[in-house]
């Protein structure tokens, strides 16, 4: 079972359109984690995928999701990195202007307490991901497993 939630209808458009795709099917929310509560605590797999939040909420919302998340579920991250501010105006690939909604690597260990990671790592990518988020980027990848 696949339970996603966005507040972007374009990427559930493109979800659900590569869920039929590949014959899946998604319970797909659009709106914010507060809009959608009450959720179950007991998810298998945390995926956080270019979510990115204002800093006074991150740090409280990442450890709010990482509630709903059974022990020894796993959280599958990627977000832009603070070099990213580098890499837009060269090459267009998108993510937040402002630096503090970009992550380090110390920055996703820290916000997410109880997890041991096997990767975290900053990484050079060349983005395919629609007119906004294409071209080089760089980004922060974790996989960890939850105590």
């Amino acid at each position: 079972q696949v339970r996603a939630f966005d507040i972007s209808e374009a990427g559930r458009t493109k979800a659900m359109a590569l869920a039929t795709k590949r014959a899946v099917t998604i319970d797909y929310r659009i709106g914010t984690l507060g809009e959608l509560a009450p959720l179950p605590q007991d998810f298998d797999a945390l995926g956080l995928v270019f979510a990115h939040f204002p800093a006074p909420i991150r740090a409280g919302l990442s450890r709010e999701l990482l509630g709903h998340l059974r022990p020894g579920g796993r959280l599958i991250f990627e977000a832009f990195a603070k070099d990213q501010l580098q890499y837009q105006p060269k090459y267009q690939s998108g993510g937040p202007q402002q630096a503090e909604m970009l992550y380090s690597m110390e920055e996703v260990r820290h916000e997410f307490p109880g997890v041991t990671f096997s990767v975290v790592e900053e990484v050079e990518v060349c983005l395919d991901e629609g007119p906004f988020h294409s071209g080089m980027a760089k980004v922060v990848r974790a996989f960890g497993t939850k105590a």
